[in-house]
């Protein structure tokens, strides 16, 4: 069991959490032995609260982008800007992960001899950063090319800490000329406000922003008021102003929500925190009108802040309905949102129903534990920064990438 505990130690400082929703049943992939053969794994430092985005999936193939994030050393903090990927390959229901980080670059002439110099896979982003967010953007012109956009985040080092309003974005396919292309950054139009730890979503080619936290003149943490959001558009190349209205008396979330539109004026806003903690609110925010109201009759099982979230489309869920002596089964296919993590003392993860006919309506389902985690060797093997058992769990998920993601 010590062996165990040292490998496990080792590991999941060097690798994300993989969760895969199966239907919708969450599962850890943890496969100790087999991750630890890959070298690349081993020997890559994992980066906390980095920018993290699902790229575009491919067959049997989904890969991620990791962006920055805070790297530490034995006696400081240091923001990065250090940028590859995580793919997971999905063969036969055997989950493989591979790191992608260098690849073959240029032939140079080395003592005499061609060698082929290698190059990052992804260059690093110009400013490093942490808690900030990648969105992702159609490229112009294409059906399935796109754009991904760094936006703001903290700095931190040694010496300083500051929070920026640099927005950069990461063009996979820039064209250096008529025959050559490569991965490349280029900074864009900055946020009006720096901003960190903010919430946002993309709708209709736009980027919108709120809240966050910014310095003070002593470095200490200062929220930003939520009704203060921003839209970017990648056309105009241009950060404008947008002021939300949060119904009077509504707990205005300023932190780590998780927002998910469900057409081209609603946006879901899960959970988030202010300066009274996490909440278990559910919002909706209308995007025309700029006004958000609270969802009334249905919340989260629990306060969730900085939580993960997807959406499963036409799931099969099933009822029994009684009419006088005997019991029916129903079947009816509805779209479902899964809001996992977030929470401060468990992993758990709520199902929520949408519906759309007559009207729009949010159902609550159920709430899960991540129960095949918790009944595992595992869960008395790993400590987090001196955290222990679920404890260290749950601080591990709210600091690592966590690759979240649906079996087809």
């Amino acid at each position: 069991m010590k062996k165990n505990m040292q490998k496990l130690k080792n590991f999941i400082l060097t690798h994300p959490i993989i969760l895969m929703v199966d239907r919708f049943h969450v599962k850890l992939i943890f496969n100790i032995e087999q991750y630890a053969k890959e070298d690349n794994v081993k020997q890559l430092q994992l980066p906390f609260y980095p920018g993290i985005i699902q790229m575009p999936p491919k067959q049997n193939e989904i890969e991620y982008l990791v962006t920055g994030g805070v790297l530490i050393g034995e006696n400081d903090l240091q923001t990065t800007g250090y940028s590859f990927r995580y793919q997971l390959l999905n063969k036969m229901e055997d989950i493989r992960v591979q790191v992608i980080c260098r690849k073959e670059g240029p032939i140079v002439e080395v003592d005499g001899e061609e060698v082929a110099q290698e190059v990052d896979v992804v260059p690093p982003m110009p400013t490093p950063r942490h808690n900030h967010k990648l969105f992702k953007l159609r490229k112009p012109g294409t059906e399935n090319q796109y754009l991904y956009l760094a936006v703001g985040g903290q700095y931190i080092s040694a010496n300083e800490s500051y929070i920026t309003n640099q927005c950069e974005i990461l063009d996979e396919l820039y064209q250096i000329d008529e025959d050559s292309y490569e991965s490349r950054w280029t900074s864009v139009a900055q946020l009006n406000i720096g901003r960190a730890g903010y919430s946002g979503f993309e709708l209709n080619d736009n980027i919108y922003v709120f809240g966050g936290y910014s310095l003070d003149a002593d470095g200490k943490p200062v929220y930003l008021n939520p009704s203060q959001s921003e839209v970017y558009n990648y056309q105009q190349n241009k950060w404008t102003p947008l002021k939300l209205k949060w119904k009077l008396g509504l707990n205005a979330q300023n932190l780590g929500s998780f927002c998910f539109p469900i057409d081209n004026d609603n946006i879901l806003i899960f959970g988030g925190s202010s300066s009274q903690g996490p909440t278990d609110q559910i919002n909706l925010l209308k995007i025309k009108q700029g006004q958000v109201e609270p969802i009334k009759n249905t919340k989260l099982s629990k306060p969730r802040s900085g939580a993960l979230g997807l959406f499963l489309q036409n799931q099969k869920i099933s009822k029994v309905t009684r009419e006088q002596n005997y019991e029916r089964l129903e079947n009816e296919f509805v779209d479902l949102i899964i809001i996992l993590g977030g929470a401060q003392d468990e992993i758990s993860f709520d199902i929520f129903i949408i519906r759309r006919q007559p009207q729009f309506s949010i159902e609550f389902m159920k709430k899960e534990k991540l129960n095949d985690l918790f009944q595992s060797d595992i869960l008395n093997t790993f400590q987090f920064y001196g955290h222990k058992e679920e404890d260290a769990w749950v601080k591990a998920m709210i600091a690592s990438p966590v690759l979240l993601f649906q079996t087809k």
